[in-house]
């Protein structure tokens, strides 16, 4: 049910990971996760000495090291990648979030039953619709306003979907997975959404096997406990420098789409660390803004988390120089992405003890004249780098 413990647990059975999964009933989140993290979410990984990282994307970022990885050694299909993986992560969410609480009628016997499983695990299983309930209530009645999806929204989100959906589909008609044969970090992204609530949830599933059966194959690939099926790509001086061309549609969707709420979000997060300057850390949102979709107007919440996500490939582009910034140019003025790419945030931030931060450095110049923070790991937002290093760090 888990929409990002579903990104973990894909990643880590194709890296293969041994590890154990703990169901985050309520016990376990009061007990456990918010001692140890400073917040109730999941997904947690704790290792083995007893460190705990949380956030999928810290995760991931842990077991980078060595020949197999995810993220691709080519600098601008690396780039491509990482802003799949914001795609994925923080725009599918909308869709996510709207089929599950919109088609009620369909969705509920398993979510509700679920959802009690957590609250209540001791109770006997026909308890479990009822003890859902208030856990449903919470998740269910405040996702429209956060991210945006009203009545005006709501049409618009499935239209935009279901192109999404076709588009998809065309692509790996072509392909295994975003960048060829072998899942990236764009994948991991990717099967946040289109797992727990868009393939597993009965209306939405329902949806996507009928119009984009390749799309739940390729899900079900993702989700493979089989760790010799489909593992990551051993990526190596020499491995594969193109960008599908059939990605083409799904970029220009992404751009067109997203790119105007990443640059409102940008603004009104630079807007809010101006006003509060001693502030020690930034709230999970910061006011809301005007967006569109599919000709659709409303309002959401300017999200602090979705910058920091947004500065990974952001900071991959800010590193290109001379053959690869130009791949990339192209590749950008092809599907409408120069201007979104042409922004910069007001405020960087960084992660630290998993709260958002303005980060304390001076601004560097990067390739081309460009503002680009200094390379500080991880906590910044920036995937790790393809070295020893980063094994020694593990």
């Amino acid at each position: 049910m888990s929409l990002y413990s579903g990104k973990a647990r894909s990643y880590l059975r194709r890296r293969g990971v041994p590890f154990e999964e703990i169901l985050s009933t309520r016990a376990v989140v009061n007990g456990f996760v918010a001692p140890t993290t400073g917040l109730r979410m999941v997904p947690v990984v704790q290792f083995p000495d007893g460190s705990v990282v949380q956030d999928t994307t810290a995760i991931i970022d842990r077991f980078e090291f060595g020949d197999e990885r995810c993220y691709p050694v080519d600098p601008v299909r690396r780039f491509v990648s990482l802003l799949l993986e914001v795609f994925g992560d923080e725009w599918l969410l909308m869709p996510a979030m709207h089929y599950r609480w919109a088609y009620k009628r369909k969705n509920m016997p398993l979510v509700l039953r679920e959802f009690g499983e957590l609250v209540a695990p001791e109770l006997p299983r026909a308890a479990h619709f009822a003890a859902g309930v208030v856990l449903a209530a919470y998740f269910g009645g405040g996702y429209g306003p956060f991210l945006g999806i009203d009545a005006a929204t709501r049409p618009a989100i499935e239209h935009s979907y279901e192109e999404f959906l076709d588009e998809f589909e065309a692509h790996l008609q072509q392909h295994d997975f975003l960048l060829g044969d072998r899942p990236s970090i764009g994948d991991f992204g990717f099967i946040a959404p289109l797992y727990a609530h868009l393939y597993r949830d009965p209306a939405p599933g329902e949806l996507m096997r009928r119009r984009a059966p390749g799309v739940a194959r390729w899900v079900e690939r993702m989700i493979d406990a089989d760790t010799s099926a489909n593992a990551l790509s051993a990526e190596h001086e020499g491995s594969p420098t193109d960008v599908p061309s059939t990605l083409l549609p799904l970029l220009r969707r992404f751009f067109g789409e997203f790119g105007p709420i990443m640059t409102a979000c940008m603004d009104a997060i630079g807007d809010w660390t101006d006003a509060h300057p001693d502030a020690p850390r930034l709230p999970r949102t910061v006011g809301r803004h005007a967006f569109e979709i599919d000709g659709a107007a409303s309002k959401r919440m300017a999200q602090t988390f979705t910058q920091w996500m947004w500065q990974r490939p952001l900071y991959a582009y800010l590193q290109l120089h001379d053959k690869d910034r130009t791949r990339a140019d192209k590749l950008l003025a092809a599907t409408g992405g120069t201007e979104t790419l042409a922004a910069r945030p007001r405020a960087w931030l960084r992660r630290v003890n998993n709260r958002l931060v303005v980060a304390d450095f001076e601004a560097m110049a990067g390739p081309g004249g460009a503002n680009a923070p200094a390379p500080t790991g991880g906590d910044l937002g920036s995937p790790p780098e393809h070295s020893d290093r980063a094994a020694a760090q593990v």
